[in-house]
């Protein structure tokens, strides 16, 4: 794999996890989903949320670099380091940015992810 194939594949993971970040972020600022508001409520209020937008802007970055990567890289192990980077990388905010914790069993679960992808990303 080349150094280009895993830059686009890095940088689709930041920004698919800042993307779950910023809409976390969003959604807790303006609590939309409380309350029985309609449809149309809801998505005037993601739309006029800056971490919202923010968070949608990421995922559409995001989807351009991974389409660009999965052009050149196996699926079977792009997808597996995609979701599993990602997921460690979440984690880690929610715990910074949202004082989220992480139980013991949780740790043994991350530490076995990390374990997998830097496996798939060495075969």
């Amino acid at each position: 794999m080349e150094r280009l194939d895993w830059s686009l594949l890095v940088f689709a993971i930041t920004l698919n996890a800042v993307a779950n970040i910023l809409i976390k972020a969003g959604m807790r600022s303006n609590p939309i989903f409380e309350g029985g508001h309609g449809i149309l409520t809801i998505f005037l209020g993601i739309l006029g949320n800056p971490f919202a937008l923010g968070g949608l802007s990421c995922f559409g970055l995001a989807f351009i670099l991974y389409s660009a990567a999965l052009s050149r890289l196996d699926l079977s192990m792009a997808y597996p380091i995609m979701t599993g980077a990602g997921f460690v990388l979440v984690v880690a905010a929610s715990v910074v940015f949202f004082n989220e914790t992480v139980s013991p069993l949780r740790l043994v679960g991350i530490t076995a992810i990390l374990v997998g992808i830097l496996v798939i990303a060495r075969s």
